[in-house]
């Protein structure tokens, strides 16, 4: 048992809330039934065609993935229309496969339009990967129209399938990934004492230990944010005395380790004190010593932490219940669909599609579905020129790597079946638990498992293998040429947009802060959505920043995000300080900031292309102690955010 709890204790360290480990779980236990149902069936009732089995595999797979309304009611409805939705699209390819032309031409207004659902929310975005899949399915496994009821019957096992597995068999548990994530947050907490307890026995904190807990306090935040989603509820959550309290123990936490990792810059207490707070010891508050005088400033964040910790680690066990989900928010709807950019988005991906069918027809009449499946995904979840690029390119190298390790593999044990067979299916689970945290590397792993799997049938060679990697190249540079060419939005665009997000939040935050009426609820509220305006801002920023920039030199994107880090930290502190004292002549008021990020805004993403000095942009510096009130705080933002812009000091 203590093993069993040793191993859950280090997965939620990696995965608050086992996420990604239920996203891997659920696919590969999906593709198994649908698998054994489609086997069963074919030994029981009617034999069933390959391109029934591959579209139960596919669609089930899709079905975990991109179905995602909020409860067993909407997510049925939206698998009985992909069902509907798959089905059509496959007597329509089945019924054109003679005809090239007309089967290819077909094949792009699929694209245009399941490109072109994606605008109008989650439920049409499910839809449009049905059908995209299932026309791929249809032109990849040429099935004569007699196979098309038995692979339509394919296609529902795996609406069937997906919905058992989403909802019976690895379902969501709301209150246990509570519980999961409250305890990754602990952990995490502990793992930066740690830290700076090993940090404090050597007497000196480096570049390399300011990074190391600059990782761990995004960790912490994640796990913290991920908690904050779970209990966001229905109305009622809004007056739950439990929920209100674990929200505000939740924030203090992270509050509080930012805080002790700023006074550990300016003094390291002893590795004994710091270490005596590990596990479940509780709240152990430091005592002052007459000697010395009042408690320094990372004494005084320590207990700050302690207390903190002691609170959730007391209060989550008695959680036995949570109010209600929230609602669906509405989608765009099908008029969305109408709307210039997603109208030139779907241009976009049905030229990138275009051009890769026709390059890869060039290289391969058999294979050149590869080629325009990779011109279609890069496309995902993409907002700029910047991003394609990015998303193409750990396509193709997570392919290039990963399926000349498949290669390797299956050359080495293809003839021994079981082992092979286990090693594709840990290939796809380690793919999708990825995926949440790496493209790249969810494609390595899926790129293993497809050479895997073609060593199973026999038919690995070294020239397949090439083959695959020079369509994969083929659609992921045609998707990466129009998006550079064709109606190009610049990485700057949504960069601007998020910077302007961003400053939005801080002004609501700071417009509450000199308020003086604004309820505590209200500034958790205004504070959690400035994190979630300092995540968008990160995604947005991550095109225009080199990958080289990360690994050696901080770099502008880093140094400028770093600063946007220390002005989220300062203006989050500041709410939960509360009302100001506007006494003193000289106190730093909220009027002071609002005219200050008047002149940030009227810059917009100015600041991450300005050359810096590298000590300008330190994380989580605004002043030298921990603050004492609500002006030492207001001032530490102020002068954060006058770094900005380091030439207007």
């Amino acid at each position: 048992m203590r093993i069993i709890t040793g191993v859950m204790d280090n997965l939620l360290g990696i995965d608050p809330a086992l996420v990604r480990l239920k996203l891997g779980a659920r696919v590969l236990v999906g593709l198994v039934l649908a698998v054994a149902v489609a086997a069963a069936f074919s030994n029981f009732i009617h034999p069933m065609p390959v391109a029934g089995y591959a579209l139960g595999i596919a669609l089930s797979i899709q079905g975990v993935l991109v179905v995602r309304d909020n409860g067993i009611r909407a997510q049925t409805w939206t698998r009985i229309l992909g069902i509907l939705v798959a089905s059509v699209v496959l007597v329509l390819g089945a019924a054109l496969e003679p005809y090239r032309v007309a089967s290819d031409a077909a094949f792009l207004v699929v694209i245009f339009l399941a490109a072109l659902a994606r605008s109008a929310g989650p439920r049409y975005t499910a839809l449009g990967m049905y059908a995209f899949m299932t026309y791929f399915m249809a032109a990849y496994f040429h099935p004569a129209l007699a196979d098309v009821p038995y692979a339509i019957i394919g296609i529902a096992i795996s609406a069937i399938v997906a919905q058992v597995v989403r909802f019976v068999i690895i379902p969501e548990n709301r209150l246990n990934s509570l519980k999961g994530a409250v305890r990754a947050a602990l952990q995490r907490v502990d793992a930066i004492l740690f830290d700076l307890g090993e940090i404090s026995a050597r007497g000196r904190l480096d570049e390399q230990d300011r990074k190391q807990l600059r990782r761990r306090a995004h960790r912490l935040k994640q796990a913290v944010l991920m908690a904050q989603g779970l209990l966001a509820g229905d109305e009622a959550a809004s007056e739950d005395a439990v929920v209100l309290d674990l929200q505000v123990q939740l924030v203090e936490l992270q509050l509080a380790a930012e805080s002790l990792i700023v006074s550990a810059r300016e003094s390291l207490l002893p590795a004994e004190v710091l270490f005596a707070g590990l596990g479940d010891l509780g709240h152990l508050a430091p005592e002052a010593d007459p000697a010395t005088g009042p408690l320094s400033d990372a004494h005084r964040a320590l207990d700050w932490l302690l207390a903190a910790k002691a609170a959730l680690a007391r209060d989550i066990p008695a959680i036995q219940i949570l109010p209600g989900q929230k609602p669906d928010a509405a989608g765009p709807g099908l008029s969305a669909m109408l709307e210039r950019k997603a109208l030139m988005t779907a241009v976009q991906v049905t030229l990138a599609a275009g051009i890769a069918m026709g390059f890869g027809l060039a290289l391969s009449r058999e294979r050149w579905f590869w080629a325009v499946i990779s011109a279609f995904l890069v496309f995902v979840n993409t907002r700029s020129r910047g991003d394609t690029a990015v998303r193409a390119t750990q396509r193709a190298l997570g392919t290039l790597f990963g399926i000349f390790v498949g290669l390797g593999i299956g050359l080495l044990i293809g003839d021994w079946k079981i082992p092979t067979a286990l090693l594709a299916l840990s290939s796809l689970f380690f793919a999708f638990y990825s995926l949440p945290v790496s493209y790249a590397r969810m494609t390595f792993f899926i790129s293993a498992a497809l050479a895997l799997v073609y060593a199973l049938m026999g038919v690995l060679t070294v020239e397949l293998a090439w083959l695959r990697v020079e369509e994969t190249v083929i659609g992921t540079l045609a998707g990466m040429l129009v998006s550079a060419t064709v109606f190009p939005t610049r990485s700057r665009v949504p960069l601007e947009a998020a910077v302007a997000g961003y400053y939005a939040a801080l002004r609501a935050l700071l417009e509450a802060l000199g308020g003086r009426a604004a309820p505590a609820a209200t500034m958790r509220r205004l504070a959690q959505d400035l994190d979630q305006a300092y995540g968008g801002l990160v995604d947005a920023a991550r095109p225009i920043g080199t990958p080289w920039q990360v690994v050696t030199r901080p770099g502008k994107v880093r140094q400028t995000l770093s600063l946007f880090l220390a002005t989220t930290y300062w203006a989050r502190l500041a709410a939960r300080q509360g009302p100001l004292n506007d006494g003193a002549p000289d106190a730093m008021t909220t009027d002071k900031l609002l005219a200050r990020l008047d002149d940030l805004q009227a810059r917009k993403a100015e600041c991450f292309y300005i050359d810096r000095d590298r000590s300008a942009s330190a994380p989580l510096r605004g002043v030298s102690s921990f603050p004492r009130a609500p002006d030492d705080t207001l001032s530490a933002l102020d002068a954060t955010m006058a770094r900005l812009y380091p030439e207007d000091r």
